[in-house]
């Protein structure tokens, strides 16, 4: 990041955009790799780590925060839907998956 902002300070644009463009497929690479390791447990991180980038590229940004996290859960067969209130319980979930809203 740090040749990305020298390019930036000395009018580069297209070098620039050739370093963010580099860091980006090694962030995706590193990224999507880990999920050999990990599953799905680390999905949540990647709009974090997507958000994050773009604040430090655009400060502005700074003063957005997370709006909304919630879980979609999908049941298994033969479990009845709980009630709104209720919470799901992990054993009757086939898969969970949670959400961000950035």
């Amino acid at each position: 990041m740090l040749d990305f902002n020298k390019a930036k300070d000395k009018q580069q644009p297209a070098k620039a955009i050739q370093i963010l463009t580099r860091f980006g497929e090694e962030a995706t690479r590193t990224f999507n790799g880990l999920g050999e390791y990990t599953g799905d447990v680390i999905r949540p991180l990647g709009p974090l780590l997507i958000s994050t980038m773009a604040q430090v590229l655009c400060p502005e940004l700074n003063a957005t925060q997370p709006a909304a996290m919630f879980t979609v859960s999908v049941m298994k067969n033969g479990v009845a839907l709980p009630q709104l209130a209720d919470a799901i319980k992990a054993e009757d979930a086939a898969l969970a998956q949670r959400i961000a809203s950035l």
